[in-house]
């Protein structure tokens, strides 16, 4: 007869090899649950020939979860302005930026059910009631009307009008002409012309106006002499340090200012470090002599160094504030939140 110790010992094995084999079989079904539950490659095309039928021109699409690329890749083509990079109708951004909708004729929300639900819930305060196109499988797709584009007037589309220049620290300036392409700034270096560039700023990348103030105690302007403006609507102004800039040491904080008609109307001053996209807006009053109006928009920084710097200018109609927030992103050593416009008014 084997020692009492020997079947307890045998017992206990027998348990661990039974714990083993639960524990594979568990982790087997959980893993066979998941691979079930997340939509493949194949999926997504076949979703995508499903809902493209239903599918306009003048749609902006929405991915959820922003983070699953393949859904992106899947739509590409499915409507006008998704076919080439940047995909202005193609919207994976992980905040909502009501400015890149603008223009469309409808949200459409497509993706994961149970993540486009969420997504639609957020939405519907903003825009009302949302229209099921279809579900099918994993996947679901809700439209939503968009209201009146209240973009009136983009700097980006008028960029070669702009009056150009950069001012030294002794207040010395140098104009910069539009030479085709870019605003052509005296000195060496490419990093010294203002031009459009996709930038990465606040977490999502950008087509911006690209300004790097330099040297130290200067500044760069952009300068819009004859803009036709009307009472009651908007200029919005956003700017923000591209990620390169926000990660480095180098430089100091940078100081926007907006001046109307030669009148200093809104000014601010942001860290080095912060990674935000922030609005700032004028809003014309009754008073506004008719007529044309100079605007000028100017970014400086006491401390230069690897400013790389990223600006938008946008006159919008009035009706804009229904769209929602239109900044974000994370000021230095704060948590991710959204950017409230920072309004002024004038006269």
């Amino acid at each position: 007869m084997n020692p009492p110790s020997n079947s307890k010992s045998k017992v206990l094995a027998l348990c661990m090899l039974l714990g083993v084999v639960l524990s594979g079989w568990l982790l087997f079904s959980i893993e066979k649950e998941r691979r079930e539950s997340v939509p493949t490659q194949d999926d997504w095309a076949k979703f995508r020939v499903n809902v493209a039928p239903l599918l306009e021109d003048g749609d902006v699409i929405r991915f959820a979860p922003v983070w699953d690329g393949v859904g992106p890749a899947a739509f590409q083509g499915s409507v006008s302005n998704s076919d080439r990079a940047p995909f202005p109708a193609l919207d994976w951004r992980v905040y909502h930026d009501p400015i890149r909708w603008m223009g469309f004729e409808r949200l459409v929300v497509v993706g994961w059910s149970n993540y486009v639900e969420k997504e639609i819930e957020a939405l519907k305060s903003r825009f009302g009631k949302a229209t099921l196109i279809i579900e099918e499988g994993l996947f679901a797709a809700y439209s939503l009307q968009l209201p009146a584009n209240p973009i009136r007037w983009n700097a980006l589309d008028n960029f070669s009008d702009a009056k150009v220049r950069r001012v030294d620290g002794k207040k010395k300036a140098q104009a910069c002409p539009w030479n085709g392409s870019v605003h052509d700034c005296p000195g060496r270096g490419g990093w010294r012309d203002v031009k459009t560039r996709r930038m990465l700023v606040g977490d999502v990348a950008q087509t911006c106006i690209y300004m790097e103030p330099s040297p130290d105690g200067a500044s760069v302007e952009i300068m819009f002499e004859k803009l036709t403006i009307s009472a009651g609507q908007t200029l919005l102004v956003r700017a923000g340090n591209s990620m390169e800039a926000a990660r480095r040491n180098a430089g100091g904080p940078l100081t926007l200012q907006i001046s109307v008609d030669g009148t200093p109307v809104s000014r601010d001053t942001f860290h080095h470090h912060d990674f935000t996209w922030t609005p700032y807006g004028v809003t014309f009053s009754d008073a506004l002599p008719q007529g044309l109006h100079r605007v000028n928009v100017s970014l400086s920084a006491e401390k230069s160094g690897y400013r790389q710097e990223c600006v938008e200018v946008l006159l919008l109609d009035e009706g804009w504030e229904a769209w929602g927030v239109r900044g974000y992103g994370h000021r230095f050593r704060e948590p991710v939140s959204e950017e409230q416009v920072k309004l002024s008014s004038f006269p």
